[in-house]
């Protein structure tokens, strides 16, 4: 039986809003994003992306817990390698995977923790259920794909909200990379659980 541990200790709600900005008001959104043609060139587009990285803030928040962490995450295909280092230095973490399965390690003595899936490593590790296998397609405002999703696009076709699997995540703010938009901030909403993500470099 793997032992259930904590990424790092819980760290104050005034630590959390201060390491990432509240979002702002989101643009006017249309509905039914994925039959517009311009929101249909971006997925297709951003789809096409196998290897990247980049460097984020990212919090969590449930009731009276909440933490957040600076995060660094490299793709390369199918395999990913994930840096999470906690407030002020505590709790450094690096999660590994691929399409096989996905390893928690520590810089500590503790065993590594593994798990079949990102979302099953993440609830073990924190106690908080966090759609992390979804990430990774909604850092780029993309549905998880096979999971059915509602999604709402500004005129230009960059998504500002997509509903899924019972999540709500929003994208106040984007960002140019090179030839392509990127989101600068995203935030995923499900009852008491809010994770916000603010990225400070995208890596193509």
């Amino acid at each position: 039986m793997v032992r259930r541990s904590r990424l790092w200790p819980a760290a104050p709600a005034a630590l959390l809003a201060l390491a990432l900005a509240g979002c702002a008001e989101l643009p006017a959104s249309r509905g039914d994003a994925t039959q517009d043609p311009r929101w249909q060139a971006r997925s297709a587009q951003l789809a096409k992306l196998r290897d990247w990285q980049l460097d984020a803030r990212i919090g969590v928040n449930r009731d009276r817990q909440a933490w957040s962490a600076s995060l660094k995450w490299q793709q390369h295909g199918p395999r990913y390698e994930i840096d999470l280092l906690g407030p002020f230095g505590a709790g450094r973490v690096r999660v590994e995977g691929d399409a096989a399965g996905v390893v928690l390690l520590r810089g500590d003595d503790e065993p590594p923790v593994s798990a079949r899936d990102p979302d099953d490593l993440f609830e073990r590790a924190t106690g908080i259920a966090v759609p992390a296998g979804a990430l990774g397609d909604w850092l780029f405002g993309r549905p998880q794909p096979g999971v059915a999703a509602q999604v709402e696009a500004d005129a230009e076709g960059r998504t500002t909200r997509i509903v899924q699997a019972g999540w709500t995540i929003e994208y106040p703010a984007w960002q140019p990379v090179g030839a392509l938009e990127l989101p600068a901030k995203l935030r995923a909403v499900r009852g008491d659980v809010q994770v916000r993500l603010a990225v400070e470099r995208w890596g193509l």
